[in-house]
């Protein structure tokens, strides 16, 4: 069984609801297009710096991971392992910087919210793969 041909209803234009005769629509926002672009206005750039953060949990190590009693050699290379090098160094850049606002060691793995380059902080999570 075939569906009948049916043609569709022609388009009807819809018009907007002006409130007045000024040509502004009835609703309340009205969008202004120079909204941060004045010329006091900054340019909203990522920083190339993390954000300051008081009392954070510091790394008090200089050299980096090397070095490390075995248990603590043992679990930062299962933790660790398949992390490029550009993340890793960057991730002790935070961590000597103090950028880390809490950390958490569980049985999963350890969760941390650091504060980076935006206004708020994010969770990472670090979990070994199966």
């Amino acid at each position: 069984m075939s569906a009948p041909d049916e043609t569709p209803p022609p388009s009807v234009p819809v018009t907007p609801n002006y409130g007045s005769s000024s040509g502004v629509p009835a609703s309340s926002f009205v969008r202004n297009s120079t909204f941060n672009s004045g010329p006091n206005s900054r340019n909203m750039r990522r920083p190339e710096t993390p954000r300051r953060l008081k009392n954070g949990i510091r790394l008090r190590r200089k050299e980096g991971i090397e070095g490390l009693s075995w248990p603590s050699d043992v679990w930062s290379k299962l933790l660790l392992d398949g992390v490029s090098v550009e993340v890793l160094t960057e991730a002790l850049d935070y961590a000597r910087a103090g950028q880390t606002a809490s950390l958490q060691i569980t049985a999963a793995g350890i969760e941390a919210t650091v504060q980076g380059r935006v206004s708020r902080p994010y969770i990472v999570m670090i979990t070994p793969e199966p």
